[in-house]
């Protein structure tokens, strides 16, 4: 597999297109809090991660994921991507470490509906934890469940590579194909 470079930066690795039965799935999932679908889409979530880890040196990279909003993990009561890279670890028996060093920042809203440059704008309500200085020279791939416009990626590749982390790849279950885009991402199916 051959990852695609979205803009300047890590390559981004994706399990397949938002549609038909993955993004059913994945809406159950994120939305209906249908948490049985944790393992298919883990599951098939792990093939790409295992394909990003190509990308490592001789050390295992970290995983982070783009976090959620803390209302939305409250009322879905279990952070997804979390939960989706949990199972992805487990079925590919990859040793790799999840931690949690990325939060949201107050007035950060949902990304659905937002033109381009709004979701700019909200995808850099995101910041790095203070105990991540630890981590400061580690390589790491940043996992998410969709990539739409990358301005989310984008923006925690960002902060992440600011307190001294150095992002490989990104890893997502998904990504939107927009009809008024060239934009292209590597996909396996």
């Amino acid at each position: 597999m051959h990852p695609e470079h979205l803009s300047a930066g890590p390559p981004y690795y994706v399990a397949g297109a938002y549609e038909g039965v993955v993004r059913d799935t994945l809406i159950a999932f994120k939305h209906d809090s249908a948490y049985g679908f944790v393992k298919p889409l883990g599951s098939r979530l792990g093939r790409v991660l295992r394909a990003a880890c190509r990308e490592a040196g001789a050390d295992p990279p970290l995983l982070v994921t783009v976090p959620s909003r803390p209302a939305r993990v409250r009322s879905r009561g279990y952070r997804h991507v979390d939960a989706l890279v949990r199972v992805a670890v487990r079925r590919e028996r990859l040793p790799l470490d999840l931690v949690n060093v990325l939060r949201v920042l107050r007035g950060r809203t949902g990304q659905v509906g937002l033109d381009a440059e709004s979701r700019e704008r909200n995808a850099r309500r995101v910041a790095v934890r203070k105990r991540a200085t630890k981590l400061a020279g580690r390589e790491v791939i940043l996992v998410d469940d969709i990539v739409t416009t990358g301005a989310t990626t984008r923006a925690a590749c960002e902060v992440l590579e600011a307190a001294g982390m150095r992002v490989i790849a990104v890893v997502a279950l998904c990504h939107a194909v927009r009809k008024d885009s060239s934009q292209k991402t590597q996909v396996e199916e």
